[in-house]
């Protein structure tokens, strides 16, 4: 690059390339060399030339088929020395690539390699739309960027030119001039490529390719100065040569193909369209078609995805001479009831021709009437999988206040009503009806409008539009379609409401088609909550949101509630158990029925438990969806389940037919639990609502009471007297209280189930006394329950503050409900200091279980009457002295007696011998042994009383 302003003569180039040739084939020397040197080239992988230019016609390159133009034969283009060149191109890129040589070259438009592996010369554009040059001279194997980002750009025709000399390069960038005078400096000479080709449009030995235009390509011998570079673009920007000579345009003669619109209709296929010429070509053309969809804003469109035609792209080659092709369009006839539709065969990519008209219209011609039906939303998949039509037209059971989703379904009336049929431009209206309501003003649940576009179905999932629905045995629904005064239906996509459809042209009338199938609306389930009313207050115990055990006394008259909840946790109304009957003069009426059952299902051991039986309870009297208060008691203890279901209220959908429209034995308002997508047929206690989980009560009855029966004070020694003895030590000698504990409920019922092996708990028995002397330690203790006699040393001895506890293993199950008791009593010892005798009147037994403190009536403690008295004496053994004389022996004999003790403050004796009765039991005769108040026992058995 020379910057000589004076210098107006231009350098004639070494070759020059218009891109001029009306086409390319790959035949040698297609691509002229305008220069008179004759280097002329070929077109590699169908590169061709085209009307898009800057002078003529320019060639074009497409980077996805590896095309570019190649120059054979030229061992240097640029002189045996290669010093100095200049490249100037037109180039107008259709994409930017970041695929690039080792080099580091994208989108390569000009290449010269000295080898198939390496090139001496590369040119192309970056990405940013900056040029990138590499050059290997002889001492300098370099690359360098020029411009700035966005110089050149997609789409856009820019002017390019490259001068090198003496290790100085400069780049022209439309008319921005960049120099880089360092990275080759010092170099001098390019090396040579011998027998190497010059490529425009790619680097061929890295495979890197141009995407797009090039124009008016010069090579020179010489750096070109900046006002020959600067005449060169402003020439060639003017539409002349770049000389400023004016050169002719070639005549190419480009046949202009058209192609022809069918209308037939959709059984008469295939549809054939013909591809025309204006006049023969004097070459081998082709163009392609492309088969699409319609997309008729006022009309049917023809669709692949809708089975209206097979798809599909080609290539149509016209032979030299030809002037007709046809293309053949297979048309799928199906019973879809729709309107005209069309389709489109596109032409494209035309080679050496000119498209004229480039789409075909098919219109298929569409004459079948239709008939409706509403269906579940997944119909179609349950025929698909069983080819059951009963099936397909069955409509599901719904929960009251749950929004659903339906279907209308549009059907070829000559099929019977079995082969679906697509249609468009007919809007219907749809009324879900209840069928047990006689009043035409309610009877009508909802009603919505919908519009066939070119469908067979229409998807009514409206979110929320059928959350209002109440409950009823029987619902269907009603299709209307406008019929105009020649009674054709009428076409329209356009309204959204019945007043709409009323009021469109010609409008006579509607005509209604009911729905194949009916179907009940169900309440979601049954809600139960227990009560106790002791006749001041009303307390809830619990309801059935809870899933834990509620505890019951048995026999006490509960008041259990119901009510029939939709799917919101509101009261349905609309539930009321009834069936239509033909009563006695004939007439269908409705009448309320016992369809609800009330069960408490017994869960316990079917062995082990006397009473099994479930209880059915006559609870079917529902008012607006409520049945309250009603008594509720079991007589018996036991482990049960409270359950309430009604099976009837969904006959409509399951009884008697082969296909269900419900799951039997299910209360499940979730559908996606089920296969085919239905919920349950019963109403039921457990189930789930919107927000809510309920449960079916889970209750232990348990016993209210415990009597005890048949007891009595025993003397184990046969005497009106016992001896005080500390149980603790010695549980030999004591009082034994018999008595028999029976579980009872509230009406003072025998709980035969109250065994161990059925259901027991443990009870609480506590032993109240009164005796005169208050710091003696009473203590008792079991000693044989169910007359299994529990050893001595085994008796677990409690004081009179506790409570003795009675196994619940040992109500056995034979016993139903009662266990035998045997209690061994006595008065503690104080070795410290004796005590006057002491009378023990024994009041009465109280019986009780911790385990009901939350049980609800509350229940007092059970107290048994005993009131019988029994005399203690405190009693020592003594020697017949009180002080023996001195002696040698180691061990003497003496007679031992035993002595009862009793001493008042006043020294008064009465006391001793009428009210503690000493001298009745032979003590007091025989008169006082000692001074101290000891007394000796004079009828003292020790077989019977002990030592």
């Amino acid at each position: 690059y020379r910057d000589n302003s004076d210098d107006t003569t231009i350098k004639t180039p070494i070759a020059e390339y218009h891109f001029d040739e009306c086409s390319w084939n790959g035949t040698a020397d297609e691509v002229k060399d305008s220069s008179g040197n004759s280097h002329h080239g070929k077109a590699i992988n169908s590169a061709t030339t085209h009307n898009e230019h800057i002078i003529n016609r320019s060639g074009k390159f497409e980077k996805a088929s590896s095309q570019y133009v190649q120059m054979d034969g030229l061992d240097d283009l640029f002189g045996t020395s290669s010093s100095a060149f200049t490249f100037t191109t037109w180039i107008k890129p259709s994409s930017l690539s970041s695929a690039q040589t080792n080099h580091e070259t994208k989108n390569t438009f000009m290449a010269k390699a000295s080898d198939s592996k390496n090139d001496n010369i590369e040119i192309g554009v970056n990405p940013n739309g900056t040029v990138h040059v590499y050059l290997d001279t002889k001492q300098r194997d370099k690359y360098a960027d020029f411009g700035q980002a966005g110089d050149i750009s997609a789409n856009s025709w820019h002017f390019v030119a490259v001068t090198y000399e003496n290790g100085k390069v400069t780049v022209v960038i439309d008319n921005k001039t960049y120099t880089d005078t360092t990275t080759w400096v010092g170099a001098t000479n390019i090396d040579k490529a011998v027998g190497s080709p010059l490529t425009l449009g790619s680097s061929i030995h890295i495979d890197n390719y141009f995407d797009g235009f090039m124009d008016e390509v010069k090579l020179f011998n010489t750096a070109l100065t900046s006002s020959e570079i600067t005449t060169i673009y402003n020439n060639e920007n003017n539409g002349t040569n770049w000389d400023g000579t004016v050169r002719v345009a070639p005549v190419c003669i480009v046949s202009q193909v058209s192609i022809n619109d069918v209308t037939q209709k959709e059984d008469e296929t295939p549809f054939t369209f013909t591809l025309s010429l204006d006049v023969p070509a004097p070459m081998n053309t082709s163009v392609s078609y492309t088969i699409n969809d319609g997309n008729a804003t006022n009309g049917g469109n023809a669709t692949v995805a809708d089975n209206d035609y097979v798809a599909d792209t080609q290539v149509v080659t016209f032979l030299a001479g030809e002037l007709t092709k046809t293309i053949s369009v297979n048309v799928i006839a199906d019973t879809k009831m729709e309107s005209n539709e069309e389709f489109y065969v596109d032409l494209n990519t035309p080679t050496l021709l000119t498209i004229v008209k480039s789409r075909g219209v098919g219109t298929i011609i569409n004459d079948d009437t239709p008939i409706f039906n509403v269906e579940r939303t997944n119909s179609l998949v349950t025929y698909q999988s069983d080819n059951n039509l009963d099936h397909k037209y069955k409509l599901y059971t719904q929960v009251a206040k749950k929004d659903f989703n339906y279907t209308i379904v549009s059907y070829d009336e000559n099929s019977s009503n079995t082969v679906e049929k697509a249609v468009s431009d007919i809007t219907v209206k749809v009324e879900l009806v209840n069928g047990t309501d006689s009043n035409d003003s309610t009877k009508v649940l909802t009603t919505s409008v919908a519009t066939f576009n070119n469908s067979s179905r229409i998807d009514i999932i409206n979110n929320g539009d059928l959350t209002n629905t109440p409950a009823t045995k029987y619902a269907y629904y009603n299709i209307y379609y406008p019929v105009d005064t020649n009674d054709s239906i009428i076409r329209n996509s356009s309204c959204t409401t019945v007043a709409c459809l009323e009021g469109l042209a010609n409008f006579k009338e509607f005509r209604s088609i009911i729905s194949k199938d009916a179907f009940a609306i169900r309440p979601a389930g049954f809600s139960t909550e227990m009560w106790a009313d002791d006749g001041n207050t009303r307390e809830s115990l619990q309801n059935n949101k809870t899933n834990s055990i509620l505890s019951l006394a048995a026999g006490y008259p509960y008041e259990l509630e119901i009510n029939a909840l939709n799917y919101l946790d509101t009261v349905e109304e609309n539930y009321i158990p009834q069936r239509y009957i033909v009563n006695g003069s004939g007439q269908t009426v409705l009448h309320r029925t016992q369809d609800v059952n009330t069960t408490l299902e017994f869960t316990g051991s079917e062995t082990k438990c006397a009473v099994t039986d479930d209880i059915d309870y006559d609870y079917f009297e529902f008012t607006n969806g409520e049945n309250d208060f009603k008594e509720f008691k079991h007589d018996n203890v036991g482990e049960y389940t409270l359950k309430i279901v009604d099976e009837n209220w969904t006959n409509t959908d399951h009884f008697n037919q082969t296909i269900k429209g419900c799951v039997l034995n299910s209360s499940s308002n979730d559908p996606s639990q089920d296969s085919y997508g239905r919920v349950g047929c019963n109403i039921a206690s457990t189930f789930n609502s919107s927000t809510t989980n309920y449960y079916d009560m889970q209750i232990e009855f348990e016993a209210y009471k415990f009597n005890l029966t048949n007891t009595e004070i025993v003397n184990p020694f046969g005497k009106n007297y016992i001896y005080m003895n500390n149980l603790e030590k010695d549980a030999s000698m004591g009082i034994d209280i018999l008595s028999t504990i029976v579980a009872q409920g509230y009406e003072d019922t025998n709980l035969s189930n109250f065994t161990t092996g059925c259901f027991s708990r443990d009870v609480n028995l506590t032993l109240h006394t009164d005796f005169n002397n208050t710091t003696n330690k009473a203590r008792y203790g079991i000693k044989s329950l169910n007359d299994v006699n529990i050893s001595n040393e085994a008796i677990h001895v409690k004081e009179m503050s506790q409570s003795l506890d009675v196994p619940s293993d040992k109500f056995l199950d034979e016993n139903e409900g009662n266990c035998s008791i045997k209690i061994r009593y006595n008065i503690g010892k104080e070795y410290n200091q004796t005590k006057n005798p002491v009378e023990v009147l024994f009041q009465n037994f109280d019986s009780n279980s911790t385990y009901f403190k939350d049980l609800k009536p509350v229940i007092s403690t059970t107290s048994s009457l005993i009131n019988k008295s029994q005399i203690f004496y405190y009693a020592k053994v003594a020697s017949s002295l009180e002080h023996y004389p001195p002696t040698n022996k180691t061990s003497i004999n003496t007679p031992l007696f035993i002595e009862v003790y009793c001493k008042t403050d006043d020294g008064n004796q009465s006391w001793c011998k009428d009210d503690m009765n000493l001298t009745d039991n032979g003590i007091i005769p025989n008169g006082q042994k000692t001074y101290k108040g000891w007394y000796l026992a004079t009828q003292h058995d020790s077989a019977t009383e002990g030592n």
